[in-house]
């Protein structure tokens, strides 16, 4: 009697242990399919920046068309890539001076297991440099600072930008270093009122 409770056991065992594997690959099937497909990634309305420009800063993308071929994956959607994707992109818009640029989404889904992506941009208008000065430059300096002041990346009513302020802040700090000044510090203050910025190096 013993050994045939104990055999019940054990076919009772390999009953549940077949039931757990062979349920496993339909949880993952499950959860593949709240997961959509990238079909469409459309972004409209921009015109400082290219399209191609502003893909390239998105990890969301449509699946390619070779997506058929064994061994290609497809592109699926998620949503909190997606969102930093779009921070990435106003954020992008301000490091080149349209501080108010903002980006609409609309995600279709009207398509079963497929979304379908596009991203409206308002650029607005860009806050323009009104004035550049240079302060605390040494007295014999002030010859390569002409110089300097002409190779500006930042000058009067252009866009005011991140990487042209960064451009001159190595600019000045270079011709510091190269007059003998090794040490120097070069600082930017940056004052800005509506569409106008001051900038002080």
């Amino acid at each position: 009697m013993s050994d045939w409770i104990g055999w019940r056991d054990l076919i009772l065992f390999r009953f549940v242990a077949a039931i757990v594997i062979v349920g496993v690959p339909f949880t993952i099937t499950a959860q593949d399919k709240e997961s959509a497909i990238v079909e469409v990634v459309a972004i409209e309305g921009n015109r400082v920046l290219s399209t191609r420009d502003l893909k390239l800063l998105m990890f969301t993308r449509a699946s390619p068309w070779y997506e058929i071929f064994p061994g290609v994956s497809d592109r699926r959607f998620d949503p909190s890539v997606f969102r930093s994707d779009v921070a990435r992109i106003t954020a992008h818009y301000s490091d080149t001076g349209y501080f108010d640029a903002v980006a609409d989404t609309i995600i279709d889904r009207s398509r079963p297991g497929f979304v379908r992506i596009r991203i409206r941009i308002e650029e607005g208008e860009p806050v323009l440099v009104s004035g550049v000065r240079l302060e605390g430059l040494p007295a014999d300096v002030e010859q390569d600072s002409m110089q300097v002041r002409r190779a500006l990346n930042t000058r009067r009513d252009r866009p005011f930008t991140r990487m042209g302020r960064e451009a001159d802040l190595k600019l000045i700090s270079d011709t510091l270093q190269d007059d003998g000044y090794a040490f120097a510090e070069v600082a930017a203050e940056v004052s800005i009122h509506g569409k106008r910025a001051n900038v002080t190096f």
